[in-house]
């Protein structure tokens, strides 16, 4: 009776705790201090946390020049993109985060927020984070944020978008 009693708790614990967290929202908020309209919004949302077939629902707000309004997109992405994002969150180190030391004057500002399918939330509020994936101290904080814009089709310089060396 005590080894099945032990066993028990084992099991019990290793279902606990062995179960991978699943995040049912993931927003991502950048702006450039110094630019006017330069506010852009990604929300992710899985539709059904405790379904593998379940809908991804990717929602971007941009400035748009044409309309000269904030407009709203929606598409759906796929689970195999999503869980990569979701793995290098549930990844990020913020010791990696803090040891950044760079003196900077300006930057991007990112508002980075994922919250579980219990409404546990972290958030991660930047400004000026090394986007260089060569010196950035957090790779993974770096790769969500990048493949978040990469799937909502953005591209913000200093972040994902650089300028081309030029050879002499």
């Amino acid at each position: 009776m005590k080894n099945v009693l032990i066993l028990f708790f084992i099991f019990i614990f290793f279902s606990v705790y062995g179960q991978k967290a699943m995040l049912w929202r993931i927003s991502l908020e950048t702006s450039q201090s110094i630019t006017p309209n330069s506010t852009i919004e990604v929300e992710i949302t899985n539709t059904d946390t405790e379904k593998e077939d379940a809908e991804i629902i990717m929602k971007v707000k941009e400035y748009s020049q044409e309309s000269r309004k904030y407009e709203t997109k929606q598409f759906f992405i796929k689970r195999e993109e999503y869980n990569k994002i979701c793995n290098n969150l549930l990844n990020i180190r913020p010791n990696d985060i803090l040891s950044d030391n760079r003196l900077f004057i300006d930057g991007d500002s990112i508002l980075l927020k994922f919250m579980s399918d219990n409404f546990q939330q972290i958030e991660y509020s930047l400004h000026g984070f090394n986007f260089d994936e060569k010196t950035t101290p957090s790779k993974e904080l770096l790769f969500a944020v990048k493949s978040i814009l990469k799937l909502a089709n953005i591209e913000i310089y200093g972040i994902n978008k650089f300028k081309e060396s030029t050879k002499i």
